[in-house]
């Protein structure tokens, strides 16, 4: 998890450098690096909606096998201990 968010902050930084590098060097007018400013982070903010739904997705996912496994081992020592008391 603390790889991920590395990963995370490290590609913010990277993108934000890359956004004032590219600025500062642009010859376009205030407006039209206004426009593409807005176009880049709409389509950047869209693909880290869905890197990060699907690492939520993944945790569902993997949570939930946790949990049902944990639950047939739950019933099975339950049973076990029923047969035990049932014998005696």
């Amino acid at each position: 998890m603390k790889t991920v968010l590395k990963i995370i902050g490290a590609l913010i930084i990277g993108m934000a450098a890359g956004l004032v590098t590219g600025l500062l060097t642009s010859p376009a007018t205030g407006k039209q690096n206004r426009k593409k400013i807005a176009k880049k982070y709409d389509s950047r903010k869209s693909a880290l909606e869905e890197a990060a739904n699907n690492k939520l997705e993944e945790a569902k996912s993997l949570l939930n096998n946790v949990v049902d496994e944990k639950a047939k081992e739950s019933k099975s020592l339950i049973n076990q201990v029923k047969d035990k008391i049932l014998v005696k």
